[in-house]
């Protein structure tokens, strides 16, 4: 149990060290670039550039589609608790990604590659990516989608879940059913606060600019049934092809560095829930789980079978191995 205490500890330790160093000074300078540059009506050189952020979107509209919502999760059991948050993802074309995705300061993937994802769905469309993007050189998702559509880009056919641990830097990635209909096996610790007997159910469609974005993940328990609800419902963003901190003030103000905000919330509510007494699980070691979770998913995944533990792909807090 307190191996758990240590290392949480230690991941925060290190998330405010890193963010200390580095995001005073870029919030100074995206503050000064907003409003300068970016910002609504604002000038550059004398001159008036209300067709800057146009042309911003028009060039990105095609690589990648910002949405704005609210991420909501609802516990029942052992003990209530319930949260809302505004955040701001982006669906991120793989196969044409913005220039920003990838730098040359950052040469490593970012995510699984547009083929690989159609290797392992079978699929021959466009493959897209729900995600939080990394800013100031950090990266927080507890899970991203990848939506793999057929072959003219209109049907959502399959996709695949890449969920990650904090703070053991541990990932899972596994294709399931855009309706899913059985719940699958949990297949990662996440959660000090949930053991390794949950199941997780996922049920998302393709976004569109009507419908927005919507996830749902239904979490499940021998002991307690479908007690735990993780929501993402999102609209198109206005600025819908510009990073938080590139858009406009407001923006940046309601959804800038979202990474950091995520590790923030994450911490808060962990502490959260120990004030409010919930039960704490050990981090189990992979070789304890694996064959149980291969087994049933075997039996409850649906079309194109896969899924992987992938350990050494994740490097931000740190590895186990």
């Amino acid at each position: 149990m307190w191996s758990t205490f240590v290392l949480q500890g230690l991941s925060l330790a290190a998330f405010i060290a890193w963010n200390a160093f580095v995001l005073l000074p870029s919030l100074l300078k995206d503050v000064l670039l907003v409003a300068l540059y970016y910002n609504r009506g604002g000038k550059r050189g004398g001159q008036r550039h209300d067709d800057d952020e146009e042309e911003d979107e028009g060039e990105e509209s095609s690589s990648v589609v910002f949405y704005e919502g609210l991420v909501e999760h609802v516990r029942s059991k052992p003990v209530k608790n319930a949260f809302k948050y505004k955040v701001r993802v982006c669906m991120v074309n793989l196969d044409e990604p913005p220039g920003w995705w990838r730098t040359k300061q950052d040469a490593g993937d970012k995510s699984l590659s547009s083929a690989k994802v159609r290797e392992i769905c079978k699929t021959e469309g466009p493959v897209w990516l729900l995600t939080v993007p990394s800013c100031c050189g950090y990266a927080q998702n507890p899970i991203s989608v990848y939506y793999a559509f057929d072959k003219d880009g209109v049907e959502l056919e399959q996709c695949v879940a890449e969920v990650t641990n904090t703070p053991w830097g541990e990932r899972v990635v596994f294709s399931f059913e855009p309706e899913m209909k059985d719940a699958l096996p949990k297949s990662l610790h996440v959660s000090p606060f949930m053991d390794m007997k949950n199941t997780w159910k996922i049920r998302t469609q393709a976004p569109s600019p009507t419908k927005g974005l919507k996830v749902d993940i239904f979490v499940g328990h021998p002991e307690y049934g479908s007690y735990f609800l993780a929501r993402l419902t999102c609209r198109v963003s206005k600025h819908r092809g510009t990073r938080s901190e590139r858009a406009d003030l407001r923006t940046l103000y309601d959804y800038g560095y979202m990474p950091q905000r995520v590790a923030l919330w994450i911490y808060w509510q962990a502490m959260v829930l120990v004030w409010k007494g919930a039960p704490m699980f050990m981090h189990p070691r992979l070789e304890d789980y694996r064959e149980a979770v291969e087994r049933e998913m075997d039996r409850k995944q649906v079309g194109q079978k896969y899924r992987s533990w992938d350990f050494l792909r994740v490097q931000w807090p740190f590895n186990r191995d």
